[in-house]
């Protein structure tokens, strides 16, 4: 099969093969939890980032075949409804979707996690699935389509999980995990303010009060 994308970064100064990278998901059978999701979260994010709807029905081919459900269905899954990168006509659901699910299965989430057991990554994904199929879904696709605006909806969905006690550090000391870095520099000093900022946007609200209400989940 053919993918958009033909080398992915995957860390550690290693660029693979795109259906190599895939295939290690259903055929690595020592490949870890944390690892498998990682990967997971990489192939997604290119998935989304150029709307290879070929290689999103592959990993849910491969979530399928790991955990024995696929990823929640959104409007944009299709190559005919899904929007191309340019489109102003209509709101592109998919993108951050994607890539904002993508972003929780990152490593630095399980650094700063309260409870990596009942927050795993099935919940993360429904989280983001449930925020994406709410009322506040247009307001994040409308902000998502101006580029300037995607850290600031990273950082506002970060501050609501830490006011809501699903990360248990404070905003520096995340956005320092998020970056890799030891040091505050202006982009973690940025993430931290936009993270501070999230009670200002009511999807935040949103976010805690699925948090409080909402059990965890087994994956599987």
């Amino acid at each position: 099969m053919t993918f958009k994308t033909r080398l992915i970064d995957i860390g550690y100064g290693q660029k693979w093969p795109t259906d190599l990278l895939l295939l290690s998901l259903t055929s690595d059978r020592e490949l870890g939890e944390t690892e498998w999701w990682r990967r997971m979260a990489i192939l997604q994010n290119a998935a989304a980032q150029t709307y290879d709807s070929s290689l999103l029905e592959a990993l849910n081919q491969a979530k399928e075949k790991r955990w024995g459900s696929r990823f929640p269905q959104q409007d944009v899954t299709t190559p005919q409804n899904m929007p191309n990168s340019g489109s102003d006509e209509g709101l592109n659901y998919f993108a951050p979707t994607r890539i904002l699910q993508a972003m929780l299965y990152e490593d630095w989430f399980d650094k700063v996690c309260a409870d990596k057991k009942k927050y795993n990554p099935a919940w993360r994904e429904d989280l983001i699935a449930e925020l994406m199929n709410s009322e506040y879904r247009d307001e994040i696709a409308r902000n998502w389509k101006e580029e300037n605006q995607r850290l600031q909806i990273k950082g506002h969905i970060i501050g609501a999980l830490m006011n809501a006690g699903v990360l248990n550090k404070k905003a520096l000391a995340i956005a320092r995990e998020y970056y890799g870095t030891d040091d505050n520099t202006a982009e973690v000093k940025t993430l931290a303010k936009y993270m501070g900022d999230s009670r200002r946007k009511y999807y935040a609200d949103w976010i805690i009060e699925h948090v409080t209400q909402s059990p965890s989940i087994e994956n599987g």
